[in-house]
């Protein structure tokens, strides 16, 4: 392997789960309250995050970013292969 690619791509099992295990230990935003207001009505307004409805990620071969794809996604990742 190039040396200059061996610098930028972790292959490293223990960095791979790092990177996952990083991700894994963020904070679970789905049905978090952002925003809230009361209208002069009387009518409660709330800005909710919601779960997305597809991610898609385009990029070059490398398993770093494969890994963090499939931490992102967890069991919902299709994978497809330009060559």
């Amino acid at each position: 392997m190039d040396p200059s690619v061996r610098n930028v791509v972790p292959m490293e099992p223990d960095a791979l789960g790092e990177q996952i295990g990083g991700v894994a230990a963020l904070a679970e935003p789905i049905g978090e309250t952002i925003e809230s207001s009361i209208r002069p009505n009387g009518l409660e307004v709330l800005k909710v995050r919601v779960p997305l409805g597809v991610v898609f990620f385009i990029y070059e071969s490398r398993p770093n970013v494969t890994a963090d794809a499939a931490a992102i996604c967890g069991s919902k990742l299709s994978s497809f292969s330009g060559r």
